[in-house]
């Protein structure tokens, strides 16, 4: 079984205490409304292998809790959010399989907990994964990437 449709504009609203939401594997589409945001104690979000589109909403930097976000395998597009580098707890980000642009946000290197981070085979060849803080010897928080997910990603500033 599986869910065809959309997730409801305000259905963060109406969710705040929830800790997991787990969405992937069904037929959604349109976009990750906002108000995701307002689920305070939301630790895990799974929204994989659907057909979900628009842009990565900047609503979750404010989830203090949230420790996996996993979005690959949908339709996603635009950049990186920014806001995003203020998710202290955040520990596995895997957006890989999209059609997302622009660069890593310099405000990701203070993800010091990040361990797992995806990003690669973007449909569109338009994301630059290269971000110095993630890549050098001298951070010690260094970021562990799976690398078959960096294979196939833009790395121009590498070159």
């Amino acid at each position: 079984m599986y869910t065809i449709g959309t997730i409801p504009t305000g259905f963060g609203a109406t969710m705040t205490a929830l800790s997991t939401l787990s969405l992937h594997k069904n037929k959604l589409f349109g976009t990750i409304p906002p108000s995701l945001g307002n689920i305070s104690y939301l630790v895990y979000f799974t929204a994989n292998l659907n057909n979900l589109t628009g842009t990565l909403p900047d609503s979750l930097s404010v989830l203090t809790d949230l420790a996996e976000i996993r979005l690959d395998v949908n339709s996603l597009t635009g950049p990186l959010p920014e806001s995003w580098g203020q998710i202290d707890s955040l520990t596995q980000l895997v957006v890989n399989y999209n059609s997302l642009t622009g660069s890593i946000p310099s405000a990701w290197c203070n993800m010091t907990n990040l361990v797992v981070f995806a990003v690669g085979y973007q449909s569109n060849d338009e994301l630059n994964c290269y971000e110095e803080c993630f890549y050098s010897a001298d951070n010690p928080n260094q970021t562990q990437f799976e690398m078959d997910y960096m294979t196939d990603c833009h790395l121009s500033k590498l070159l």
